[in-house]
C-alpha cells in the first residue's frame, strides 16, 4: 500500500460542519495546513463526496480513485512551498 505521507505533510487541519439535524446530512469544509513533498498531493478520502478543492485559495484539479484524493500541486505556475488545501463536500 502507498504511504500518502511521503506526497503531503499536514501540519493543522480545520474542520467546520453544517448538520441538517432533519435530514441527517453532513456538509463539511476541511482546511489543511502543510507542505507537499511532490508535485502532487494525494490525502486518504474514503467515503467522501468531493464537491471541489482550493490549493492556495485557487480552484485546482482534482482526482478521486480508489478512496485516494490527489490534487495537481502545480498551481498559477509555481508549486506551492507550503500552502492550504481546502476540500468542499
Amino acid at each position: 500500500m502507498e504511504r500518502l505521507i511521503q506526497y503531503f505533510k499536514p501540519k493543522h487541519y480545520a474542520l467546520k460542519l453544517n448538520i441538517n439535524k432533519h435530514t441527517g446530512k453532513v456538509f463539511a469544509t476541511a482546511e489543511i495546513d502543510g507542505t507537499p513533498k511532490k508535485d502532487a498531493i494525494k490525502l486518504h478520502a474514503k467515503g467522501l463526496h468531493i464537491r471541489e478543492i482550493e490549493l492556495n485559495d485557487i480552484k485546482t484539479t482534482w482526482n478521486l480513485e480508489d478512496d485516494v484524493l490527489s490534487v495537481a500541486g502545480d498551481v498559477a505556475g509555481g508549486t506551492p512551498s507550503a500552502g492550504g488545501l481546502q476540500a468542499n463536500a
